[in-house]
């Protein structure tokens, strides 16, 4: 049901177009921050 992978994946470079590109990245942008807190607050209203 779940794939099992190595954690060495996560952090190695995926490929899109052929361009290697960073797997995560930290969000910097606050309209994106303050985007993502409404969501966090309509799913999880008791955290």
């Amino acid at each position: 049901m779940f794939e099992r992978r190595p954690l060495y994946r996560f952090y190695n470079p995926a490929l899109v177009n052929g361009i290697e590109v960073l797997r995560f990245t930290r969000i910097t942008d606050s309209e994106v921050i303050g985007r993502l807190r409404a969501i966090k607050a309509r799913l999880y209203p008791d955290l």
